[in-house]
């Protein structure tokens, strides 16, 4: 039997009804009930609501009419509901239930109760979103990263500020910090008043004080934009790179922030220019990079491209396909075998590869690739939020738990990796 769509997704603020993952409780006596699952992927009903006109209203009657014709007939249809993406389930019309609410003009409001199959849970994904809402991201591992930069608190050790700020009107600098585990933009905004906030240093939350910094007026990214906090990643306080080119610096090597042997690094941005080419590192943009450009996140013109150099200036490197003004979070890791990389998390691309990374003596230089000197066509253009480094492979937990933590802040969905 050949299931058809619908083509008219309901309106995704105006869904209700019950979950089928139904709780069974049984009272004992002189304690807490008892709990067990009733149902194992049980179906949900819920109430739909289409805002139309009269030629969806009419297309949409039709489609009921040819789903319930011989009894209630499977269809397809796309919702928010078991995910926090659009996502595309099985249903069922409850008969008699599909009718035209409201018309006013050329505006029809049509409500149905549908039951629909539920999408399979992701257990790890789901896991680690829970702990990412109850802990800060740092904490909830057991892997030790050699650097760690972000707009929030990473770890509740942590008692230093979050970065540096320059307002525009009469170039006074600030620390900002954080109120609870969020940073104080109260302070900011009242700071930089009207002016423009400009980004001098960020801070290491990792406790190796391996700071970020620019004290060059024209090459600082913007955190507030004539008086208003730029939000663009996940409505949360992120930093502006206009690409002319704004890059950062950092006085610690390579080789204190990965090894030569392994290495992982997570990356939470938002590119609204890709690179000129998917190859050439004057054609590509860099997120985050060294002055020898031997470790290496960078955008290029469809792909994130993620890697690292050997010996003799050899790339060794995978590439995501990417578009623009989306946001990802970009990892890539070396284990001595291989480099993986994955946007979001997921299968990604994987390249077997033994040559080390080399030299590891260059110092960190983010959002530009760093080649031989910086200029605006390798500079990073869009928005970015945070970097965490690793100079190890953390194991599978600690990275699925770092990546869907990253994802939550930038209200994307983060995969399970293997």
């Amino acid at each position: 039997m050949t299931v058809i769509k619908c083509a008219a997704v309901p309106a995704s603020d105006q869904y209700g009804g019950i979950d089928g993952e139904e709780v069974v409780s049984v009272k004992l006596d002189g304690g807490p009930s008892w709990y067990r699952r009733d149902i194992l992927n049980a179906n949900a009903t819920i109430d739909v609501t289409w805002v139309c006109d009269h030629d969806r209203w009419q297309y949409l009657r039709a489609f009921y009419n040819t789903t319930t014709l011989r009894g209630s007939l499977p269809f397809l249809i796309d919702l928010f509901l078991d995910q926090p993406t659009l996502t595309e389930h099985t249903a069922y019309f409850e008969p008699g239930s599909f009718k035209l609410s409201y018309k006013r003009g050329r505006h029809y409001i049509v409500t149905a109760k549908i039951e629909v199959v539920p999408v399979t849970p992701d257990a790890a994904v789901d896991a680690a979103l829970v702990r990412a809402s109850q802990t800060l991201a740092l904490d909830m591992i057991s892997t030790v990263p050699t650097g760690a930069y972000s707009f929030r608190k990473l770890r509740a050790s942590y008692t230093g500020a979050a970065c540096r700020v320059r307002e525009s009107g009469g170039n006074t600098e600030q620390d900002i910090g954080f109120v609870g585990t969020e940073l104080d933009t109260e302070e900011l905004l009242f700071f930089v008043g009207a002016n423009n906030g400009f980004v001098t240093k960020v801070y290491d939350q990792s406790g190796n004080t391996r700071d970020w910094a620019q004290a060059t007026a024209a090459d600082q990214l913007k955190l507030v934009n004539a008086g208003a906090l730029i939000t663009t990643i996940g409505g949360k306080p992120c930093m502006q790179s206009a690409g002319t080119p704004q890059y950062m610096t950092c006085t610690a090597t390579l080789s204190s922030l990965i090894s030569g042997t392994a290495y992982c690094a997570f990356s939470l941005v938002r590119p609204s220019t890709m690179g000129f080419a998917d190859s050439s590192g004057w054609a590509r943009r860099g997120i985050i990079s060294d002055t020898s450009q031997t470790f290496y996140q960078s955008v290029g013109s469809s792909t994130f491209i993620l890697g690292h150099l050997s010996s003799g200036s050899v790339t060794r490197e995978v590439t995501v396909a990417a578009t623009v003004n989306n946001t990802y979070v970009a990892m890539h890791r070396y284990d001595a075998v291989a480099i993986k990389g994955v946007l979001n998390g997921g299968t990604g691309t994987s390249l077997v590869v033994t040559a080390a990374p080399t030299p590891l003596a260059g110092t960190m230089r983010p959002f530009t690739t760093n080649t031989a000197h910086v200029v605006a066509d390798n500079a990073f253009i869009g928005e970015w939020s945070e970097h965490i480094c690793f100079n190890v492979v953390p194991s599978l937990a600690d990275q699925n738990t770092i990546g869907a933590a990253m994802a939550a802040r930038g209200a994307v969905t983060w995969t399970a990796i293997s």
